[in-house]
């Protein structure tokens, strides 16, 4: 528990024992897609408390409710500060958690924007409440992909060249990474949680983003004059992948939950309708242009799931049905009789009807005195 001026948070002190009970209790319910244990850490704020979640990835339905491990409870936002200050132990006791009931424990990061980069330690963007980062969109450009600019590819190779020679230096990746995205994020508050720790796809998952970005040969022709063009020329370096996948591109459970070809044609006519509908509705667009997670909806989700026909476990909508949940629990709660008004209640009750037994038993031993006497 720690208190403070704002409130009282609460946070699970052992969370090595806690989720090996909910591991072997699950056990039935899992698909055993990988030799380790595949964990998601994710969090989000509502109704007025943050609740930071732990889920198995190897659950049927990992982002239920249900399958969620509440570990930190705190009556404030999910910033950076807060989760420092109200997640006591925590932070450490995850960093430390390598294995679990024999199996290595590997971690995901969930959730939106705000919590994630509260974690990693994204350094923020003055123009965007929530940064995205891959992107530099301002907030009145959340809805206009022609206006979404991806990072620099010329500055993730330098970086990734630099990340590259510290890792022939021997440095560790994690180490490695931070140095080479110097003024891009800050330390993490999870150092664990970090690089060493995600799941990287092999260099030739990228070819589909150079195609993209640069198209035919007379794109790639365009992007080598500009000096760009030299990346695309040979195979990715494992290093610009690790890299890239540090900075936004997390592809995790590629095997768990693989998506069809038409199911990724019907998610991108879902959002194709949807953003014609904002647009279409001047009062819609007014509204969501200062959701800076509709523009990760729109111009970020649908390309990731185009690229690895996986939606992820980067969603928090088992952390939205627990706000959900927390507020049916309040209401319930607020509805309910004083616990201490029912106990005095109760024990009147019981004396009443003690001292009903006593003069029942009192005059059945008058009655019996008096037939004694008649005799």
């Amino acid at each position: 528990m720690v208190e403070t001026p704002a409130g009282v948070g609460f946070f699970c002190a052992d969370i090595e024992r806690a989720l090996k009970f909910r591991l072997q209790s699950a056990k039935d319910n899992l698909k055993y897609i990988d030799a380790n244990v595949l964990l998601k850490l994710s969090g989000d704020f509502g109704q007025g408390f943050t609740k930071i979640t732990i889920s198995f990835g190897e659950a049927q339905r990992p982002n239920s409710p249900a399958k969620n491990f509440v570990a930190a409870v705190f009556p404030a936002k999910d910033s950076r500060a807060n989760m420092e200050v109200y997640g006591g132990t925590l932070w450490d006791q995850i960093d430390q958690l390598k294995l679990l009931d024999g199996r290595k424990v590997k971690w995901f990061l969930g959730g939106d924007l705000s919590f994630v980069w509260g974690i990693v330690g994204h350094c923020g963007s003055a123009r965007t409440t929530f940064p995205s980062p891959v992107c530099t969109c301002g907030r009145d450009q959340l809805l206009d992909e022609d206006k979404c600019r991806l990072r620099s590819v010329t500055e993730t190779v330098q970086q990734a060249q630099q990340f590259g020679q510290a890792i022939q230096r021997g440095e560790s990746a994690t180490k490695a990474l931070r140095s080479a995205t110097i003024g891009i994020v800050k330390t993490p508050l999870l150092p664990a949680i970090d690089f060493d720790r995600l799941s990287s796809r092999r260099s030739t998952s990228f070819k589909a983003s150079a195609t993209r970005l640069y198209g035919n040969s007379s794109g790639r022709r365009h992007a080598k004059q500009r000096g760009n063009g030299a990346a695309f020329t040979t195979e990715w370096p494992k290093t610009i992948c690790m890299a890239l996948a540090y900075l936004g591109k997390i592809q995790a459970f590629s095997k768990a939950q693989p998506l069809l070809p038409r199911e990724v044609a019907e998610l991108e006519d879902h959002m194709d309708n949807f953003k014609a509908f904002i647009v279409d509705q001047p009062q819609m667009r007014l509204l969501l242009s200062q959701k800076p997670k509709a523009h990760l909806l729109l111009v970020h989700f649908v390309p990731f799931a185009r690229q690895h026909h996986f939606l992820g476990l980067m969603d928090e909508q088992g952390d939205e049905a627990l706000h959900s949940v927390w507020r049916r629990l309040e209401q319930l709660w607020k509805t309910m009789p004083d616990v201490a008004q029912i106990r005095q209640n109760s024990s009147i009750k019981t004396q009443s009807t003690a001292e009903l037994e006593q003069d029942r038993m009192d005059d059945e031993e008058d009655d019996e005195d008096y037939f004694a006497d008649a005799g």
